[in-house]
């Protein structure tokens, strides 16, 4: 994971934060998220699940549940570096990105 980064990273523009390839703590991540989106954070996919498409489906409650895009794919990223679906491919984030843009419309 991305080095340690202060409750303050909040405060940071999202596309800023996200341009510098960091990948959101834990911490961070839960003042976040409410106890639903955090327990699909911490637990991944079911069983029987895949991972990619937990990620899709997290990425709509993210939608759901008022974040932004840009924040939404930092949070997706931080599970995707959890749950290990594309977190180590080179197009890892191309494959992040196009989930955030088919959730959100763009």
């Amino acid at each position: 994971m991305g080095s340690p980064i202060s409750s303050s990273a909040r405060a940071l523009g999202a596309a800023e934060f996200i341009a510098t390839g960091e990948t959101l703590t834990f911490e961070v991540v839960k003042s976040m998220l409410n106890p639903y989106t955090l327990r699909i954070y911490m637990e991944g996919p079911l069983d029987g699940a895949d991972r990619s498409t937990t990620l899709v489906r997290f990425a709509y409650k993210l939608r759901a549940d008022g974040h932004t895009p840009e924040m939404a794919y930092a949070i997706l990223r931080s599970a995707d570096a959890r749950w290990g679906k594309f977190w180590a491919r080179d197009d890892g984030q191309e494959h992040l990105t196009k989930i955030i843009s088919d959730v959100y419309g763009d």
